[in-house]
């Protein structure tokens, strides 16, 4: 049985029986265990889905920590794949589990309307208010054939790209709610497959529970 196992086992039986024994050993377990550095969910990396159970039972807010406008901020590079992520597994754990599941969904809720825009702008290409017209991606932002496409191109930093990557989503703010708009700004503007997994995952739970007419404006 791996560690993980081993104390997520007690979590699910706090959640059961509400003996406050059982939380604070699993607590103390989570710290022992050197998981605090954050680290995202992945393919080979599923602490994050310990680290939910325990938020939600111990409200302890060292275990998340938010953006002012309401981002849950897990790390610096790519901040809004790791949310629609963890709304993911908040849309999945409302939906096996029923019962005192409001907090999760309302989480779920928020971290993807603040991804379709609800913090101040939309952070997918091409959808939405105010949404990022110059994301890092060597494709969309050359001009269209026969015109040359540089190093003049990409440190432009006045222009959009000149073709819409549709559906992209982009890294994402600072912890504070900063995004800068630049095609050179690695860290907020790149756009990556596995930042759109996240979004089609996070997005597929939004439809299960809300209207479509939301979404789309309709």
């Amino acid at each position: 049985m791996s560690e993980k196992e081993k104390m997520e086992q007690p979590i699910w039986l706090f959640g059961a029986t509400s003996d406050n024994v059982i939380l604070t050993a699993s607590m103390a377990f989570y710290k022992k265990s050197g998981q605090l550095n954050r680290k995202p969910i992945d393919w080979d990396n599923k602490w994050p889905g310990v680290r939910l159970l325990l938020a939600r039972q111990t409200k302890d807010e060292e275990l998340a920590r938010y953006t002012p406008k309401g981002l849950i901020f897990i790390n610096e590079w790519g901040p809004l794949r790791h949310a629609a992520n963890h709304a993911f597994l908040a849309f999945i754990s409302t939906k096996l589990d029923l019962d005192n599941s409001d907090d999760l969904l309302d989480f779920a809720k928020k971290q993807m309307f603040y991804i379709y825009g609800d913090g101040g702008r939309s952070y997918i290409v091409g959808f939405g208010k105010n949404y990022p017209t110059k994301p890092h991606h060597r494709s969309s932002s050359c001009p269209v054939s026969p015109q040359e496409c540089g190093w003049d191109v990409a440190d432009d930093k006045m222009s959009p790209n000149p073709l819409i990557l549709f559906g992209a989503l982009v890294g994402g703010p600072d912890r504070f709610d900063s995004f800068i708009n630049n095609r050179k700004n690695h860290q907020q503007s790149e756009v990556t497959l596995n930042y759109n997994a996240a979004l089609v995952g996070g997005t597929a739970g939004l439809l299960y529970y809300i209207d479509l007419n939301y979404l789309t404006g309709v």
